[in-house]
């Protein structure tokens, strides 16, 4: 059945996207030369609630309101492409299935398609930086948050959601 986009999803939306925005306020931990952000969890939560649309919308209006609130250098589209790609396979992949392989498949779909090889390349195109060297860079960066988003997707998120899920969006009669 098709989402649809009443007041209530959109004011859900409108929240997601407020926490992501305080996340994006939050320093990230610093493990080593990696940084790990949680800007992930509203994005994965629209995934979840709200289908692929929903969080590429709460991906595309973070990246956006991100290059606005708090920019970290010239605003460039191609991240904006690759947020929207990031919220489609969050809500492809964990709308229908709340399971723990498709938490895997999401966080290591957005890994590979979104850092390792879009993010890579941009940084690679805007920097003059190789894309092999940067790319082994961003290869450790990853390996170390992979295992971090899943965690919090598979045993934080499903568990918070299924308890209350029922409560926020009852079902269309």
């Amino acid at each position: 059945m098709k989402q649809q986009w009443n007041i209530r999803v959109i004011s859900y939306l409108a929240i997601l996207t407020a926490i992501g925005v305080a996340l994006l306020y939050v320093q990230p931990v610093r493990l080593w030369n990696v940084r790990v952000s949680f800007s992930f969890i509203p994005v994965s939560t629209a995934g979840i609630l709200f289908g692929p649309a929903g969080s590429a919308a709460v991906s595309v209006l973070l990246d956006l309101l991100g290059a606005i609130l708090v920019p970290s250098g010239a605003f460039f589209p191609g991240y904006t492409l690759t947020a929207l790609l990031n919220g489609l396979i969050w809500g492809l992949c964990l709308h229908k299935s709340r399971t723990l392989p498709r938490a895997a498949l999401a966080v290591l779909a957005n890994q590979i398609l979104c850092t390792l090889l879009l993010n890579t390349f941009w940084i690679s195109l805007l920097n003059g930086v190789p894309f092999r060297a940067q790319f082994l860079l961003r290869l450790v960066q990853s390996a170390i948050t992979a295992p971090i988003q899943f965690c919090v997707v598979g045993f934080v998120l499903f568990p918070f959601l299924r308890r209350f899920a029922s409560r926020l969006l009852p079902r269309h009669r």
